[in-house]
């Protein structure tokens, strides 16, 4: 894709991540965007105006600290402690914007429950946890990040702290983004959904032309 390619799929993911999610549920549930650097705050504002969601998300900024970090776990515990006073805190990130809705919905729903949710991706991650109140982020711990084993390394970290799990059908797993191809099966999905992500569907056609 080259660096500009690369960033303008980045750009275009958000911005559908943002619409999409923005508009679940109104304003019952407090959603945040977790950005960095700190310096990028009027970008984070800008992106969410031209989503049409201003008003739907909280701009967070993670510390400096963090970012340099290469262990995501790090970031996720710093993330749930700056959100969870009570409640259940579900993280998702930008790069499954066509994640259904009910997805969420049933994580939620599982976490008010007291139960655990991570929902797998294709690859062996995962593309939504789901933390029920009064977890620990401590559950992040020691997960084998950025691996086919990521989702079931985290499941099991659960475990090991005395977490209910929820059931989870490896049917339900769920595309993410990490290369081309799986640009090419998003373009695919969204052919059959015309208009759910529209700044992918009006980018994807011109990426993915540029590389045939």
């Amino acid at each position: 894709l080259g660096e500009d390619g690369a960033l303008a799929v980045a750009r275009a993911l958000l911005l559908d991540t943002l619409r999409r999610f923005g508009s679940l549920l109104d304003n019952e549930w407090r959603k945040v965007l977790y950005y960095a650097p700190a310096e990028s705050l009027s970008e984070m504002q800008s992106l969410t105006r031209e989503a049409g969601v201003e008003e739907a998300w909280e701009l967070l900024a993670m510390p400096q600290d963090d970012l340099s970090s290469s262990d995501l776990g790090a970031l996720l515990k710093w993330g749930h402690k700056s959100v969870a006073a009570k409640g259940v805190v579900i993280f998702i990130g930008m790069d499954a914007p066509d994640l259904p809705y009910e997805a969420l919905i049933q994580a939620a729903n599982a976490a008010s429950r007291g139960k655990f949710v991570v929902h797998d991706a294709i690859d062996g991650g995962y593309v939504l946890c789901a933390l029920p109140s009064g977890v620990s982020g401590k559950v992040f711990d020691d997960v084998e990040w950025s691996s086919h084993r990521t989702a079931e390394s985290q499941r099991q970290r659960a475990l090991a702290l005395g977490i209910t799990l929820a059931e989870f059908s490896k049917e339900d797993a769920w595309f993410d983004v990490d290369d081309i191809d799986d640009l090419h099966a998003l373009h695919a999905r969204l052919q059959q959904n015309p208009g759910l992500c529209p700044h992918l569907d009006r980018l994807l056609p011109i990426i993915l032309t540029q590389q045939q």
